[in-house]
């Protein structure tokens, strides 16, 4: 029985909180990974998820960000789906605990994410959906990943709450399993990212239990690049 199901988010949105208007901001895409994850690290992928979300006409997107993911208004209308079925979907994947396995919400800049997700699940009032975010157990990637690359700062920070700063997603796949696995093209779609970041955190698990090694993560390396490829049948 798996012990964990981790559930492995990320979102392209229509710019940044310093960008826009608080409250402004919105989710173009919601991309995830489900995976259930064993004791000893072996996982199985049991669901992925890639979501344009429909919103009015009009909506503004940053250019910055526009420039980035190459999304805009009238694709996602044209090929998404509405907030509440996205994130109904999300939420039945996060409601999925049980006595012998754990629900855990993943995802690199994990805060981000989470209040924006929130901020749409006020949106369409379900408060109901927001107690489910709230009480689910999470983990950051980017959190864990700082303390593990321990990447200097490009320039000397007086009050630098930490001594390391926090690892992109690509450096943090670099300092894991660069030299295993190439990065796959066509980052900052939040499918790819989902993957990579999934990734990641098994690697991560790998390494808590002292398994970085050959031995210990190679025989991981094909399922892996199937993660990344999004190879189906899972």
């Amino acid at each position: 029985m798996a012990r964990q199901r981790i559930v492995v988010v990320d979102t392209e949105t229509t710019g940044l909180p310093s960008q826009q208007s608080p409250g402004t901001v919105r989710i173009m895409q919601l991309g995830y990974v489900v995976c259930d994850l064993a004791e000893d690290a072996q996982f199985e992928v049991v669901g992925e998820y890639d979501r344009l979300l429909r919103m009015d006409a009009g909506t503004f997107v940053h250019p910055t960000s526009q420039r980035i993911h190459g999304l805009d208004v009238a694709r996602c209308n044209l090929e998404g789906v509405d907030v509440d079925v996205a994130l109904g979907e999300l939420v039945g994947w996060l409601s999925g605990a049980s006595p012998d396995r754990e629900v855990v919400l993943v995802g690199h800049s994990l805060d981000f994410d989470m209040g924006l997700l929130a901020q749409e699940m006020r949106r369409v009032g379900r408060e109901d959906w927001l107690r489910t975010l709230g009480t689910v157990s999470t983990c950051c990637t980017m959190e864990w990943g700082r303390d593990v690359c321990r990447l200097p700062y490009a320039h000397a920070r007086a009050h630098a709450q930490t001594p390391y700063k926090n690892p992109k997603l690509v450096e943090l796949f670099a300092f894991l399993l660069g030299g295993r696995l190439a990065v796959p093209q066509g980052l900052h779609s939040a499918i790819v990212d989902a993957r990579v970041c999934a990734a990641c955190y098994i690697a991560l698990v790998v390494r808590g239990r002292g398994g970085l090694s050959a031995a210990g993560l190679d025989p991981l390396v094909p399922r892996l690049e199937k993660i990344l490829a999004g190879t189906r049948p899972f």
